[in-house]
């Protein structure tokens, strides 16, 4: 069995600072020997929201700006060697990124440096 990795504690404790004032006033119990319930891949609200707070808890804004690239960028490299370099998967780091609106999926859905173009919006220098 392999051991959490940091980006899993993140996303509980997300879940704990975010949705589990029942649990700590004690009306709620946490554990009463059912299912315990997973909801990989899931996309409800709560599960997004302890995804976002897990990518924030370990990638912070300042360092990773500090370690973007200088110049434009696109594709998967630079989202796989960022992940390396905060120790997580690719899919807390592109959240991350797309979050903080320095990346951006394109119609293929692979990664590129900055924030979505709106639909029908050129650039001001466009030929």
């Amino acid at each position: 069995m392999r051991p959490l990795g940091f980006y899993t504690v993140g996303h509980e404790i997300g879940h704990w600072e975010l949705h589990a004032d029942a649990a700590r006033s004690g009306t709620l119990k946490l554990f009463d020997g059912k299912r315990i319930w997973c909801r990989d891949g899931s996309a409800e609200p709560i599960e997004r929201q302890a995804e976002v707070f897990s990518a924030a808890l370990l990638i912070p804004r300042d360092v990773l700006l500090r370690a973007l690239p200088r110049s434009a960028w696109h594709g998967w490299r630079v989202v796989y060697d960022l992940a390396d370099d905060f120790a997580v998967n690719v899919t807390p780091m592109l959240l991350r990124l797309e979050r903080l609106r320095w990346a951006h999926r394109d119609e293929r859905g692979v990664p590129i440096s900055g924030p979505p173009v709106a639909a029908g919006q050129g650039s001001l220098f466009e030929v």
